[in-house]
């Protein structure tokens, strides 16, 4: 058959794809340059079982693909696995440790190489490594949880399933943006690989942090149990709270509706109120207690003395003590009764001798500083500073 010029070129096409599709599948799917021992490390591990391991076992390092498992063999009371790494990746051997785990009850293990620093030297063809860290057999898991579920009465263990089953009915959406959800939050963390084994390596800290605080979280959880076990002995009045918790809450958002207006003002003239109440705080609670007996007292007397009651005197007391006439206006200086201007005063206007002096013993002199214990003046400025110096001597009435 004679072929064109143009079939012989589409052939030769054809042939030039073909070889470089295959080629493309030999690298890329079935390695085969790995097979053959191009750009790959060969590496032992040494266990004291296989673990479930097997030939095409995964290797990561920190999670990402590393290798797989070549082989496993028997050496002495030890198993040892070879390992065929990934010669381009820089893997610390420098306190380096390998864990075999497993991806679900069924198996799959798989090694993971978690290095402890990321400085060399690196993992290279013929190192050795040696480890003890295996996943739980399945058989031990699978026995420990039917010991469990043994101890577990059968009928509550039947109501666990069944309200099991009552609370997740026709929560798939649900339980799929759950998963979903989880997918974005490993596909983020791959795209920031970094920061990620970062955080990974530094999240020993913070655990060591819970092992610490291990006695506080079981009294925490055991307030918790406390808690939950009075709402179930009080189940009939929490069901209904919540029955009648709606009407509440619809009246409460009316109430709230309504004195929205003027609520902010009354907060606020609250604060000032709350304020004087915080400074004399100590006064009114003497208030408080002194005041009932007094109350009593006052009834004794209109009613008459009686034993541990109080008895009132009518004296005469002339000039014991004499007036007070220091930190008031001087005789000379006072106005006519018949000028009524308002004028500021010139004085303070309180007896202000030092506070042991006999006169005016109750007076705005000795008045008791709220926000400086200990500490006596007449006013706010004077409570703050101090106190005060006296103004003076009292002069005898009679003098010149």
């Amino acid at each position: 058959m004679l072929l064109t010029k143009f079939v012989r070129y589409q052939l030769g096409a054809f042939a030039i794809i073909t070889v470089v599709v295959i080629s493309w599948i030999l690298v890329s799917y079935l390695r085969v340059p790995a097979m053959l021992g191009i750009g790959r490390s060969t590496v032992e591990l040494v266990l004291p079982s296989g673990a479930g391991l097997y030939p095409k076992s995964n290797v990561t390092y920190r999670g990402v693909h590393a290798g797989v498992v070549h082989s496993l063999r028997i050496d002495a009371d030890t198993v040892v696995v070879t390992m065929h790494l990934d010669a381009d990746l820089d893997i610390p051997k420098t306190d380096l440790r390998a864990e075999v785990h497993s991806r679900s009850a069924i198996g799959e293990q798989y090694i993971e190489l978690l290095p402890q620093t990321d400085s060399a030297p690196y993992l290279a063809d013929g190192d050795r490594i040696d480890s003890t860290r295996l996943p739980t057999p399945t058989a031990h898991m699978v026995d420990a949880l039917d010991t469990a579920l043994g101890d577990i009465p059968r009928d509550d263990l039947q109501t666990l399933i069944t309200e099991s089953g009552v609370a997740f009915r026709n929560s798939g959406p649900d339980l799929q943006q759950i998963l979903d959800g989880l997918d974005n939050v490993l596909d983020e963390g791959h795209r920031n690989l970094a920061p990620t084994l970062h955080l990974i390596d530094n999240a020993g800290a913070l655990l060591d942090t819970q092992v610490a605080a291990g006695d506080d979280i079981r009294a925490w959880t055991g307030y918790l149990g406390s808690i939950t076990g009075s709402l179930a002995a009080n189940d009939a009045h929490v069901g209904a709270l919540l029955a009648g918790g709606e009407e509440a809450g619809t009246q409460a958002a009316d109430l709230f509706g309504r004195i929205t207006p003027t609520l902010p003002r009354a907060l606020a003239n609250l604060q000032s109120v709350a304020e004087v109440l915080r400074i004399y705080n100590m006064s009114l609670e003497q208030i408080l207690v002194v005041y009932p007996p007094l109350a009593a007292m006052a009834q004794s007397i209109v009613k008459g003395s009686e034993p541990g009651m109080a008895n009132l005197d009518f004296n005469m007391n002339v000039n014991a003590p004499p007036p007070c006439l220091t930190g008031f206006v001087a005789p000379d200086q006072r106005r006519s009764p018949s000028e009524s201007a308002v004028i500021e005063s010139p004085t303070p206007n309180y007896c202000g001798v030092a506070p042991g002096e006999p006169y005016v013993p109750r007076g705005a002199r000795n008045m008791p500083c709220m926000e400086n214990p200990g500490v006596r003046a007449p006013d706010v400025d004077s409570c703050r500073a101090g106190g005060t110096a006296p103004l003076g001597t009292n002069p005898w009435i009679g003098g010149p």
